[in-house]
């Protein structure tokens, strides 16, 4: 009989099955329901860690503070936005242009910044529009202020309403975006879960292990739950990104699972009453009681048994049933005799 665990103490044992693989093979005998609570919560675990840690390095990062700070003195009202001066930053591809004494910036602007540089994205503010260019798609977007901060339903901005008020934007924006990823993660810990099956057959067979499919997949997916745990720590903290990230897990796992199925599955546990802890005498009657009857049912009589009951067994008299009939027939005949010479006598007289 499986023993259930509850989801939270799945992720603990998870975590363990790195050290004692026992873990692994108790966990992937849970109930599909059982798993399925579990993803459940590791979806939102997953995504609750992840955003908020992103959200508060950004609020926290010195060099964005530093930065905003930085940025001359601007306002916006009436549809219309003023800059103290004109401020421009090109880094790393990224172009961005505040200047507000023109009065629209078009593409023909955009396009005549790109020509003379290596950007591969631009964004160009002036008094009464945007234009932005995204390198990734080749589009060009041209969007009024008064359809932008109408959207955002602002009717006023400024520098110091900037400052005083990012860190909550941020924090809102991080709370929208762990609701998008918990379906995400949902899905993902299933999907990524079918493709480290894949280095799981190869795992089993240079373990030279005979481990079915279902076995190897829940074994990959309670590995794959803790993989998750860890990105959403290491990845908003900038420890190892992107495929120096995706290499470490794979190598990870395959030594995770390679260390599982050559230590092999232990031998499920044999089960006994339980009453938790409430009736434990009972039980142990109960138990004794049924050994004792089998043991009785099945057990071969002792020579005594033969001998008393040899002495207390007596043998009934034999009545030959032939002579039974053979008297009875005498005795049939004597009266029929009988009866008949009284009638010759009446018939004489």
């Amino acid at each position: 009989m499986t023993t259930k665990i509850n989801p939270f103490a799945q992720i603990y044992e998870a975590f363990k099955g790195f050290s004692f693989s026992d873990s692994f093979y108790n966990l992937r005998r849970q109930s599909t329901g059982s798993k399925i609570l579990y993803s459940i919560i590791i979806s939102i675990l997953t995504s609750l860690v992840f955003c908020g840690l992103s959200a508060f390095k950004i609020a926290s990062d010195k060099d964005l503070n530093q930065t905003l700070n930085d940025l001359p003195d601007f306002s916006y009202a009436n549809g219309e936005l003023y800059c103290a001066g004109q401020y421009d930053i090109n880094q790393s591809g990224t172009y961005l242009l505040i200047d507000t004494n023109q009065n629209e910036f078009t593409e023909n602007h955009m396009r005549s910044i790109l020509n003379d540089s290596s950007t591969s994205q631009a964004l160009m503010l002036s008094k009464t529009n945007m234009v932005m260019y995204r390198g990734t798609t080749g589009e060009y977007q041209n969007m009024t202020w008064n359809d932008f901060m109408g959207a955002l339903g602002i009717q006023t901005f400024s520098k110091q309403m900037l400052l005083s008020g990012y860190r909550g934007v941020i924090y809102k924006v991080a709370t929208v975006l762990f609701f998008i990823m918990i379906p995400y993660q949902f899905i993902k810990l299933f999907f990524i879960t079918l493709l480290l099956t894949l280095v799981a057959l190869i795992c089993n067979a240079t373990s030279h292990t005979d481990k079915d499919f279902p076995t190897l997949y829940w074994i990959s997916f309670y590995i794959e739950s803790v993989l998750l745990i860890i990105i959403a720590i290491l990845k908003p903290l900038s420890v190892l990104r992107g495929s120096s990230l995706t290499i470490a897990c794979i190598v990870l796992f395959a030594i995770t699972m390679t260390n599982t199925l050559k230590h092999g599955e232990p031998a499920p546990a044999v089960s006994r009453p339980v009453s938790g802890g409430l009736n434990d005498d009972f039980d142990d009657f109960i138990s004794r009681s049924d050994s004792s009857t089998v043991q009785s049912a099945f057990e071969e009589p002792k020579p005594s048994t033969y001998e008393s009951s040899s002495n207390t067994y007596s043998q009934p008299d034999y009545q030959d049933p032939f002579a039974e009939t053979s008297d009875t027939n005498t005795e049939t005949e004597q009266k029929n005799d009988n009866s008949s010479s009284g009638l010759s006598l009446k018939l004489k007289d």
